[in-house]
Order: structure tokens, then sequence, then C-alpha cells
């Protein structure tokens, strides 16, 4: 069954004729006769008996209309909010991010994302796992470090540089590290997912590398939970730059040895497909890339 004939079908008997649905359809009126000519041969019946001048319905005819024309406004009305949903952003936008983005900045983000876009909610899972977007029904990812390869769109946003920071009261207490070699005078609070076997890798300003065999009393898998405990006094740690940044404006924290950096991975938006974009993702995509200059990335 061909939906166009049908379709066209209906359009003649609702516009009362065959020269009124050429001109909605913006068809010419012999290709609305050969529609309704073809539909007749595959059903095998007469729906319209014309004149010159009149055109009615068969019996037949007027039977299939009465079965057809529910669905096919019901089609015509679910096309139409298709399209709208191409347009207007609104309905369920679900995210997944890093637990770290989301207590860094996100949230802040987000706030200014409903309000500009009140027809959204956004709905958000902060997880350290990467999660499959088209299996699980998200529509969009920030995904931290390299991506794997996939049929994904990817597209980066900067780079996640990662500094060293400890607190004021620490460093008040146990003297601020003129060299990296000091490192190793100091507690360190370690990320297990960035340090392994006690030793800081480093780069320097001119690109040298050391590797600094580093102790302390506490490590974790979690940038937030080393955040914490920096800000508490426990030492001196690696943090992202961005997760940093809110801690060091408020005073709370200092970057020592600020030229010495541990390199960090990519900040990447991550979406299923760029054809036939949603509204809803395309607004998210476009409002995070303008707030590149707030997030704190490198390029």
């Amino acid at each position: 069954m061909d939906l166009n004939e049908v379709s066209t079908f209906v359009k003649v008997i609702e516009s009362g004729g065959f020269t009124a649905a050429a001109e909605e359809l913006d068809l010419p009126k012999s290709t609305i006769s050969r529609r309704i000519a073809r539909l007749e041969e595959r059903l095998g019946v007469r729906l319209l008996e014309r004149t010159t001048r009149k055109m009615r319905l068969t019996e037949a005819g007027q039977a299939y209309y009465d079965q057809v024309s529910g669905p096919i406004a019901t089609l015509h009305t679910a096309s139409a909010a298709a399209e709208e949903q191409q347009d207007v952003p609104r309905g369920l936008l679900k995210l997944t991010a890093p637990v770290d983005l989301g207590h860094a900045f996100l949230a802040d983000l987000l706030v200014r994302f409903t309000k500009q876009y009140p027809e959204l909610h956004v709905q958000v899972e902060l997880t350290g796992r990467v999660v499959d977007l088209i299996r699980e029904g998200f529509d969009v990812a920030l995904r931290a470090g390299k991506l794997e390869d996939s049929s994904l769109v990817a597209r980066r946003l900067g780079g996640t540089g990662i500094g060293i920071y400890a607190s004021k009261a620490y460093l008040g207490a146990r003297g601020t590290p003129k060299s990296p070699e000091q490192l190793r005078a100091h507690a360190f609070v370690m990320h297990t997912g960035v340090i392994s076997n006690g030793r800081v890798p480093l780069v320097g300003p001119n690109g040298e590398e050391k590797n600094i065999e580093v102790e302390g009393p506490l490590s974790g898998n979690d940038f937030t939970f080393v955040l914490r405990a920096l800000e508490a006094g426990g030492g001196i740690g690696l943090l992202p730059k961005f997760s940093a940044r809110r801690a060091c404006a408020e005073g709370v924290l200092v970057q020592v040895l600020p030229e010495w950096t541990r390199q960090g991975g990519g900040l990447h938006i991550v979406y299923p497909s760029a054809r036939y974009l949603p509204a809803k993702t395309k607004v998210f995509r476009d409002f995070i890339l303008e707030q590149l200059d707030e997030l704190g990335l490198e390029d």
C-alpha cells in the first residue's frame, strides 16, 4: 500500500475535488488522478464516480474513507510533531558526565541552560563508567580523557590540564615546595588513576619530564575526594585545573609549582549522530561551546 495514494484520496474528499486537492498539495491535477487510479487498481474497487463537473464517493469509497481518514490525520499530526521537535527545544534531555564535572561546574551551567530553555528538562547521570548512549537512551555525554573509537559524533571542547595544589593552611604549616624534588618531603593525596606506583609524572616549562616519587596517608579514585582532602589540609595533590578553580578563587587552595603540570586528556561533547540532530541536543551543544571560556579548559 502506498500511503501517498491513500493520503491523496483523503485530501481529494476533504478538499472537495481534484482541482482543490492539487492546489493544496501543490501537485499537477494529472498526478492526483494517477494516484487515485492506482489506489483503485490496488484495491480492485471503484472509489469515486466522477464526471467533468461532479465527483461523488461510491459505497465502497465511503466505507474506505471512513476507515482511513482517521489514521491519515493521526499520521499527519505525528509528522508535524516530529518536525516541530527538530525546531523547538523541548522535552527530556538525558545527559551523562563524569562525577568531577558535575561537582566542578556542570550544575551551575545547567541552571542557566534550563532558564534559557524553560521547555526542556535535563536529567543528569554522573558516573565514572562509559555509558552506551544509544542502548541506554541518552541524548548527549560529556567525556574526559581519551575516547574509544566508535560511530558516535565527538567534538573536543578543550584540554583538561592537571596542576599541583594544596591549601593555604597546609602550606603555612609545612612550607611551599620550590622544586619538584621537594614534593618528596610532603604528604601527597593521591588519585589512583593518575599516580601509579607512588610516582607523579610531571612536565616542566621547557617540556622536560620528571617522575617524582611521593607518599602520603590518603588515596582515592575520585578527584572530588582529592579536592575535599586538600581543602581540609590533608596534603598536596593533583587536580584538574577546572576542579580547583573555585577553591583557588575563594582563597582555600593555592597552585604549587604552577610551571609544572601533569598532562590531562581532552574534554569532549559526544552524541549519537549529526544527522537530524534534535533541537534539544543542538542547543545544548551550542550552549556548552559558548561557555568554553568559563570552563577553564586549555587549548
